[in-house]
């Protein structure tokens, strides 16, 4: 699968506390009510740090009307403590198919005392997340 750098949010982007994704998606548009779908692949590239025990991650998808997300809607709320690395989870991107703001980031609320993630995200249509697979590093698919 080939993947659109416009459509990345982060690319193995790492975290020790709370913060947003390297990329804003701008898709330029409001108020869209059709067309196909689109999720969020979110692939943990090194697994959470969970030394102590206390370390808590949860993922937001973020909207807004401006780039800088002076008011920004937050859904997803997915938790991802005590995931391995390599795991994947697909997030609706745009509830019910409607996008309600032009601009996108994922945020991760980090807490405890030493939390630290990896990932990758990207968008692609939502009919192409069944077969999407992603590999560790250097391993041969033969």
């Amino acid at each position: 699968m080939y993947l659109d750098e416009q459509l990345k949010f982060a690319d193995a982007q790492a975290l020790t506390a709370t913060g947003v994704s390297t990329n804003v998606i701008n898709f330029g548009f409001k108020g869209v009510g059709s067309g196909e779908p689109m999720s969020v692949i979110f692939v943990v590239d090194v697994a959470p740090d969970a030394t102590t025990g206390n370390e808590t991650y949860i993922l937001d998808i973020q909207n807004s009307s401006d780039e800088a997300f002076t008011t920004p809607f937050s859904y997803g709320n997915f938790t991802l403590a005590g995931v391995p690395a390599g795991f994947t989870v697909a997030l609706p991107i745009f509830p019910n198919a409607a996008i309600s703001e032009p601009y996108y980031r994922l945020n991760l609320t980090l807490g405890g005392t030493t939390p630290s993630i990896t990932y990758t995200a990207f968008v692609i249509p939502s009919s192409m997340v069944d077969t999407y697979y992603s590999y560790a590093d250097r391993i041969t698919i033969s």
